[in-house]
């Protein structure tokens, strides 16, 4: 009827508010109910912005002086005055989750980091241009970490099914002349732990040129 206010037409389950950002913003204020989060926000707009950004992670090249500035009225709000970010820097260039819940997210800059590092690795054991490297890896943030790791010193990366036997794998690094393979000690497939490094070493112990 018309000058009556519409009932919601769903309400989320317990379920699936737990581990919701929403739910961990209210935790992280203190507030027990999204009621009571508004009135947060408009009522104390410092705190609440402090444990959103917290909450995210953004990192400031220069910190801010102040939230939110609306002295030109609030349709012309400033927010964080004075503050610097790399939104370059920031961007999620990878995002990975496992079978178990877990997570990785790393930023462009993370990511140039970790590749850096495993390059500088595979430097150190001799591998560079032209070198082939077998890769009998998971669906891992680490996978295209030595993927791109191994194309910054020149190499050609392998690329090895994780489901394969050792004599497979063996054949294929056989065949590639790969001179590393980078592997890791297992993963999770519907529940079950799935090992690998002892098939890696058989594959690697039948393949004379690793």
């Amino acid at each position: 009827m018309a000058g009556m206010a519409a009932k919601p037409v769903w309400y989320p389950s317990p379920a699936y508010v737990q581990g919701s950002h929403l739910e961990r913003l209210m935790a992280a204020l203190g507030v027990p109910n999204y009621d009571a989060l508004y009135r947060e926000s408009v009522e104390h707009r410092d705190h609440f912005w402090q444990k959103t950004l917290e909450l995210i992670g953004i990192e400031w090249i220069e910190p801010y002086r102040q939230f939110v500035d609306l002295s030109r009225g609030p349709e012309w709000p400033e927010w964080f005055v004075g503050g610097r970010m790399n939104l370059a820097h920031e961007q999620p260039a990878l995002l990975w989750e496992g079978e178990d819940g877990a997570t990785a997210r790393l930023s462009f800059r993370a990511l140039e980091d970790a590749v850096a590092q495993a390059a500088n690795a595979l430097g150190a054991l001799g591998i560079g241009r032209g070198d082939r490297v077998g890769l009998f890896l998971p669906m891992l943030a680490e996978t295209a970490i030595a993927a791109l790791a191994v194309a910054r010193v020149g190499g050609v990366f392998i690329p090895l099914f994780s489901g394969y036997g050792a004599q497979a794998a063996a054949s294929r690094l056989e065949d590639a002349e790969a001179k590393l393979l980078i592997t890791a000690d297992g993963y999770y497939r519907r529940g079950a732990f799935v090992q690998m490094k002892s098939i890696a070493d058989k594959a690697a112990a039948h393949a004379p040129c690793v």
